[in-house]
């Protein structure tokens, strides 16, 4: 008797433990699932865009356009806010952008600036810098946190003429 006692002792115990298995991964199967519902559903909501305003260093000498502005900014400069301003505001005025933070453009960050150079690998930045470039060649750099303001507001006032 003893031992029927036993078995039956045993096998409640096995039963126990197999339902609490049971519960225990149906309860996190309904969590992964509610967690990733949710995650879906947000990235439904955000629409999928490129950004194309962003380049590379790299890059700077051969876009489409026939003409247009650069700004290589580094990170450090206080005034990169306000530049956005000015270009936010823009009309027709092509402006891309260059983060010198960024570790593909880290090479090109210098204590002096090397801006009108016959190879991009030459180019050099000490700080942000606003450059016009035009079919393919850096015309204007400008440099101070003046010259670029003044530049961005005279394009600007020009683009909304």
């Amino acid at each position: 008797m003893k031992k029927k006692n036993k078995d039956e002792f045993s096998l409640m115990n096995l039963f126990k433990f197999v339902v609490i298995v049971i519960v225990a991964f149906a309860a996190f199967y309904g969590i992964t699932i509610l967690v990733t519902n949710k995650k879906a559903d947000e990235k439904q909501k955000i629409e999928a865009s490129i950004q194309y305003d962003e380049i590379l260093v790299g890059q700077i000498l051969n876009n489409n356009d026939n003409s247009y502005y650069v700004l290589v900014e580094n990170e450090d400069n206080e005034n990169n806010i306000n530049y956005y301003q000015y270009i936010s505001k823009k009309n027709n005025l092509k402006v891309y952008y260059c983060d010198l933070s960024n570790a593909f453009n880290k090479k090109f960050k210098s204590d002096d600036s090397n801006l009108y150079v016959d190879s991009i690998d030459q180019i050099k930045f000490a700080d942000t810098v606003l450059l016009y470039v035009e079919n393919g060649k850096i015309v204007s750099a400008y440099q101070t946190d003046e010259e670029i303001t003044n530049t961005l507001e005279s394009n600007l006032k020009e683009n909304s003429k």
